[in-house]
């Protein structure tokens, strides 16, 4: 048997200490780290996204009730049958208990309640006149007194997603 030890010299790699990092782990260290990063990212952006729709929709929301409320609001306080002056499918003009004219009517994209702005970007403002009976009356409307109950629908676009309201009201002197 030969006692013979191998040349230190010959290996071509000095011995690998246990204390430090090879190249291969660093790489994956890093690519597990960045894709990670990514997706936590992703989370956070899709969560800024959904926070940001939600504050915009709430807005939109308040914006197109609080224009409802006012039309249901002016509609009750019409004082006759023989108030009403004009009644279409998107406007109404009437008098109102105390005399006051009252024209509320959809100009281009608008809602306007004498000519005051109630609510913009307005793709859809409807009213549809009920006898008495609860039948719808056609258009145009032969004889206003026929009116009993009134439906009133809103829809407005905020950033691209539609909000659609509707209300009903009897007026009160009907």
């Amino acid at each position: 048997m030969s006692n013979a030890k191998p040349k230190t010299g010959s290996r071509p790699f000095p011995p690998r200490s246990e204390n430090g990092v090879s190249l291969i782990e660093l790489i994956v260290t890093i690519t597990v780290t960045a894709i990670i990063s990514i997706i936590i990212g992703q989370m956070l952006s899709s969560g800024a996204r959904a926070y940001s729709f939600v504050i915009e929709r709430k807005a939109g929301m308040q914006t197109s009730r609080l224009a409802l409320l006012r039309v249901k609001k002016e509609l009750r306080q019409i004082a006759s049958k023989d108030s009403l002056i004009a009644a279409t499918t998107d406007s109404i003009r009437f008098y109102k208990q105390g005399g006051g004219l009252i024209s509320i009517a959809k100009t281009s994209s608008n809602l306007n309640l004498n000519g005051q702005l109630l609510a913009d970007n307005v793709s859809l403002f409807r009213l549809s006149y009920f006898n008495d009976q609860r039948t719808l009356l056609t258009m145009p409307i032969a004889n206003l007194y026929d009116i009993h109950q009134i439906k009133f629908e809103l829809r407005t676009t905020v950033n691209g997603n539609s909000i659609y309201l509707f209300n009903e009201i009897k007026p009160r002197n009907f």
